[in-house]
């Protein structure tokens, strides 16, 4: 079934929240209280897709498939690098512009005590990035075949064409972390730890919770869950599979909404309406970058930190030192 179905399909839908899922065995609230927004999709069938849209697509799949194929090849080597009995595997993309972030977070971890080195995958685009994460005593991939890593340029602002290519790449990668035997966790390197979130998230799954995502605040485009997917931990069943299955197969409207949670948002809420279970994670806790700007009040201690909502990277720079986030200096 296609975005299309799935967003006639859930225009039709009630809005009723989900039956609320049992809470986990700890003494602080890791869900989101809160209803969802009711659904802003009221054309009576999705819009048209532009032909030279849905041709760059269909590029990108094939290029897709080649990089499938090699990944294949390597994942087992890349398996044997990291401790057979993590809880979930750690993953997230990284390139040369952003690669200061990763160490941020490596910092991060470092100076909180939380080893993450044994159980973390980087898919890095280049080859400075995979140097640097290297470096650190973490693993790290790069495809230095991959047509589609070769064709990557720099971003400029937040969905511009280049950002969408990045966004194609981070669904490719999410299919293959699903393919893994354990718990994933995808997150972007512009985060901070200062406590261990994975047993906490991996107790939630045990409880029930086949998607938790951190909330991404009050932006209207990402109605109804608000979820963002800088910050998602995945149960891989076979329903969690197919759902990401399907979210691979949208790319198209990536492309064309300039944005990947916004689609994102739309399967998230229509399998969730089927009986998914997804959660929006507490802000307290896993703190989104909303909360660092706007005259907003920052939570006084979250366990991580997302400094998103920010224009560029210099940008982020100037908000992690101003929360006192900067563990390179």
């Amino acid at each position: 079934m296609n975005i299309g179905s799935q967003l006639r399909d859930f225009w039709r839908a009630t809005t009723t929240a989900p039956t609320a899922a049992k809470p986990a065995a700890t003494d602080i609230t890791v869900t989101r209280r809160t209803k969802w927004a009711n659904i802003r999709f009221h054309g009576a069938v999705p819009p048209k897709v532009p032909e030279h849209l849905l041709e760059h697509v269909a590029r990108v799949y094939k290029l897709q498939e080649a990089d499938s194929a090699r990944f294949a090849a390597a994942r087992p080597g890349l398996l044997a690098r990291l401790r057979p009995d993590r809880q979930a595997t750690i993953a997230m993309n990284c390139d040369e512009r952003f690669v200061a972030l990763f160490e941020n977070w490596a910092a991060s971890c470092d100076h909180a005590g939380i080893n993450t080195r044994d159980c973390t995958l980087v898919f890095t685009t280049d080859l400075q990035a995979k140097q640097r994460v290297e470096a650190l005593g973490y693993v790290a991939y790069l495809d230095e075949d991959s047509e589609l890593l070769a064709s990557l340029g720099d971003s400029e602002t937040y969905g511009d064409i280049a950002w969408c290519q990045y966004m194609f790449h981070q669904n490719w990668v999410i299919k293959q972390l699903l393919m893994f035997d354990t718990d994933v966790l995808f997150q972007d390197v512009d985060l901070v730890w200062t406590r261990d979130p994975v047993e906490l998230l991996h107790g939630q799954a045990d409880d029930g919770a086949a998607i938790q995502a951190i909330y991404d605040g009050p932006n209207g485009r990402f109605q109804p869950l608000y979820a963002n997917s800088g910050f998602m931990y995945f149960r891989p069943t076979q329903q969690v599979r197919s759902f990401w299955d399907q979210v691979y197969a949208e790319h198209r409207w990536v492309a064309y909404y300039r944005s990947q949670q916004e689609p994102l948002n739309v399967l998230l809420a229509a399998y969730a309406h089927r009986g998914l279970d997804v959660r929006i994670l507490e802000e307290d806790i896993f703190a989104n970058g909303h909360l660092y700007c706007g005259n907003r009040t920052a939570p006084d201690d979250p366990w991580i930190t997302h400094m998103s909502w920010t224009a560029n990277l210099e940008e982020k720079l100037e908000r992690y030192r101003a929360f006192n986030l900067w563990f390179l200096d």
